[in-house]
């Protein structure tokens, strides 16, 4: 026979795993095929919804909650919270995501429910809760899924339930019209996992991170924001909403060769039609429609106009790198920057680390796990049926210096880094 508390235990998981269920089905059912289509590569981004009439009001606006009180102990940005239920899990979004996050979160209910059932009523127990002590910001295509695998085989890394939560860009704006309220709390259980094993850390020097690669330039959702309410461009970022929550985290940044991204995002990213003729018709297009906005906006207006990202063939704007570093440099002091030239870290990956470990402020890696490090296979390089199609056309890549160099001109006096002028190496 069960003892009560194991019926109770089993019936809970029972319930909560028929909620999943349930709530899986309902998703892919209802949500799913309404997906919105970006037209620059023909793939699912995020969930349809009424943009014209979503509305974030100053209630549910996360930059006017209190920023949590972090734990001096720890490196990591760390508080507790009480337990007030273990099913604390069942309405998070990234739920249906992926198999290993239903796995883990169901395993973290299982323990928050044993701690409850030990409770003696006059106190609830707590768990440790965290947010990102160091962000891999972007950009796409630049290497940072690569660097994000290679990054997190150093023992005082954990890593949290998924490398690209695209909370602060994007889930959150979808979740405040699906519900209308603040889901930072849903985004806060992706590090629940990494919580555990920094808090089991008696020296509480253990970090975590998250590598959403929209971090840095993705700000489509900033006509919705009370703080930028009747503005031609927006004075509230992504970059604000994280530093009111975290103002000491630390910030990479991996930077490509703007043209070759451009090609590696196309080749990566479009489903239908791809050819060397149908980029170069692609870009030919998509420079024309920013050259004209540059004329009569201001470069910056034009680079986070969404209407205009989304008309565009292919993601030109992304490679204007300057422009979203220095809205970063306004809100975080640049010594919490770490830029990488991804032309560099292909070069040389152990070289690249041990500068990245310093910039973290953690331990150098041992031979073996340095070994371990390199030995890991490339992520992400390109599939064979890319490769056939070659290079791009000549003429394509010189349009694309033209249009860019200006502005790698402009990216080298903000960091102060000549070698990042790819086109005049």
């Amino acid at each position: 026979m069960l003892n009560s508390k194991k019926l109770v235990l089993l019936c809970i998981l029972t319930v909560f795993i028929y909620c999943l269920f349930v709530h899986n089905y309902i998703w892919k059912n209802t949500q799913l095929p309404s997906y919105a289509t970006d037209f620059t590569t023909k793939r699912k981004i995020f969930p349809v919804f009424n943009f014209s009439s979503f509305v974030i009001t100053k209630e549910n606006d996360l930059i006017n909650q209190y920023p949590p009180v972090f734990l001096p102990e720890y490196r990591n940005p760390c508080w507790l919270e009480d337990i007030h239920s273990a099913g604390v899990y069942l309405d998070n979004p990234y739920l249906h995501m992926s198999q290993s996050i239903q796995k883990e979160m169901i395993r973290l209910t299982t323990k928050w429910d044993k701690l409850l059932s030990k409770n003696n009523g006059t106190k609830l127990p707590q768990r440790l809760r965290c947010l990102p002590y160091f962000y891999i910001a972007g950009m796409p295509k630049s290497g940072t899924t690569d660097f994000y695998r290679r990054i997190n085989t150093h023992p005082d890394i954990i890593k949290c339930q998924r490398k690209e939560p695209h909370w602060w860009t994007r889930i959150r704006f979808q979740e405040l019209w699906r519900t209308n309220r603040s889901s930072f709390g849903h985004y806060i259980d992706l590090f629940d996992g990494a919580a555990e094993q920094i808090q089991k850390d008696k020296q509480h020097k253990k970090i975590t991170s998250e590598a959403s690669a929209s971090t840095l330039w993705d700000n489509d959702f900033w006509t919705k924001l009370p703080g930028n309410a009747n503005l031609s461009e927006p004075e509230l970022l992504i970059a604000n909403y994280i530093h009111h929550m975290t103002p000491k985290i630390k910030i990479i940044v991996i930077l490509r060769n703007p043209a070759d991204r451009l090609f590696s995002d196309y080749l990566y990213f479009g489903l239908y039609n791809k050819s060397l003729e149908n980029f170069h018709h692609r870009v030919t297009e998509s420079i024309n429609m920013y050259e004209k906005c540059f004329k009569n906006e201001t470069m910056r207006k034009c680079v986070y106009d969404r209407s205009l990202s989304l008309l565009s063939g292919v993601r030109l704007r992304i490679g204007l790198y300057w422009i979203y570093l220095q809205d970063w440099f306004s809100v975080f002091p640049k010594e919490n920057f770490y830029i990488i030239k991804t032309e560099d870290y292909a070069k040389c990956l152990k070289c690249t680390f041990k500068k990245v470990y310093r910039f973290l402020g953690l331990p150098q890696l041992n031979r073996t796990n340095e070994a371990f490090m390199e030995s890991i296979p490339k992520a992400n390089t390109r599939r064979f049926k890319d490769t056939k199609m070659g290079k791009m056309w000549k003429e394509t890549y010189e349009l694309l210096e033209k249009f860019y160099q200006p502005h790698n001109e402009r990216l080298v006096k903000l960091i102060n880094k000549p070698d990042f002028d790819w086109f005049n190496l």
